[in-house]
């Protein structure tokens, strides 16, 4: 459950929202200039909160690969299958987005990044720095 509280500041009237993201965790809260956006984001941190979902503003700044061995610790796997996930990021995803924080990537970017591999079908689609892009162009098909 969230809360809001409206605070007299030195630049005027702003608006705080509280919450914790999971229970028994530190309360968090963020700051707005209007009760709409206060209310609004109130509304979002309680839906994703009834939905199981913690909100962490600060989660977007988690690099990708961080993110990605945490997914990868979380999942009950065989133990090849984990082998297998952990070498496919470690060999074609880290190498790109590894640095990346998760909060920046985009469908786009995620899109230009695996184009290559899809174009690419017909010869091993990894070039020869582990990353999905062609070490050569792709030949001419005809019709």
């Amino acid at each position: 459950m969230a809360s809001i509280r409206r605070l007299n500041t030195a630049r005027g009237v702003r608006y705080e929202v509280r919450w914790r993201p999971v229970p028994g965790q530190t309360e968090r809260s963020r700051r707005f200039d209007s009760l709409e956006r206060a209310k609004a984001f109130k509304s979002q941190t309680e839906a994703a909160q009834s939905r199981g979902i913690a909100h962490d503003p600060t989660g977007g700044r988690i690099p990708f690969r961080r993110y990605a061995e945490q997914w990868l610790e979380g999942r009950s796997l065989a133990a090849t299958t984990r082998d297998n996930y952990a070498e496919t990021l470690e060999r074609h995803v880290y190498p790109t987005f590894g640095t990346t924080p998760i909060g920046r990537l985009t469908p786009d970017e995620v899109r230009r990044w695996h184009r290559p591999c899809a174009n690419a079908s017909h010869r091993p689609p990894h070039g020869p720095t582990g990353s999905c892009t062609p070490s050569s162009p792709p030949p001419s098909r005809t019709t």
